[in-house]
């Protein structure tokens, strides 16, 4: 399963603007800790830039949720498909 990045909106703004000052990609996954791919996908996904390949275009359907309860504590709040425990048991899970 890959590993999920969250981005937050101070990142998303960076972004902005290291990308109309003609930063790097190399330099910008270096910034936010991820490889340059992961990068450009983020960019599309937030209406930074596009891109030819196809691996870059932004999926549009949202995806859909369950409120399955989590196999550790139990939480019901809604969260995407197959994701088994809720987000806050996932950290803790991988801090071991």
């Amino acid at each position: 399963m890959p590993k999920h990045v969250a981005i937050t909106a101070e990142d998303i703004e960076w972004l902005r603007e290291a990308y109309a000052s003609d930063t790097p990609y190399k330099d910008m996954a270096k910034r936010l800790n991820m490889c340059v791919d992961t990068v450009k996908r983020t960019m599309v996904r937030h209406g930074i830039a596009e891109f030819e390949a196809a691996k870059y275009i932004a999926v549009v359907e949202p995806e859909p949720l369950w409120s399955r309860p989590c196999m550790s504590c139990g939480d019901e709040t809604p969260r995407p498909r197959n994701l088994y425990m809720c987000p806050r048991c996932r950290e803790r899970a991988s801090l071991f």
